[in-house]
């Protein structure tokens, strides 16, 4: 028994499916598609896989690794540091989260230093406490 083949515009809601499902793998394979109005057949749809490339990324599979223009210091500076951003990024989420306060897009430049200064001053509670936290032995911080 022979399949009839799908039709193109099925054939690109399932590429469409699967590349959703796929995520960022999805960038490892190239696809051939029919033209337009073109039947789908096997000399008008193919897929290359890029074993290469995929071979790269599962070596790197579970490694972070940051870049940084900041060549003048070491790698346990810069590392540092991305640590303490992070910790200000999720302070900064879980302060407007609690607050409510939906993201917000400045353009002017006087607005942007102001809508900083106020989230830094908010994150100073927060970094004071979970520093005088550490060391009662609460197991907080």
């Amino acid at each position: 028994m022979r399949l009839h083949p799908p039709s193109r515009d099925r054939l690109l809601l399932r590429i469409g499916a699967a590349r959703k499902d796929a995520g960022r793998a999805a960038r490892f394979a190239t696809l051939n598609i029919p033209p337009e109005g073109a039947q789908v057949a096997r000399r008008s749809f193919a897929f290359h896989l890029e074993k290469e490339h995929l071979k790269q990324a599962e070596l790197r599979d579970g490694h972070y690794l940051p870049r940084s223009n900041m060549t003048a210091e070491g790698p346990a500076v810069l590392w540092e540091r991305y640590i303490h951003l992070t910790q200000i990024e999720a302070a900064f989420r879980a302060m407007k989260s609690e607050l409510g306060i939906r993201p917000i897009y400045r353009q002017l430049e006087h607005r942007v230093e102001a809508h900083i200064l106020v989230a830094f001053l908010a994150y100073c509670p927060i970094v004071t406490l979970k520093n005088r936290l550490q060391g009662s032995g609460t197991g907080c911080g």
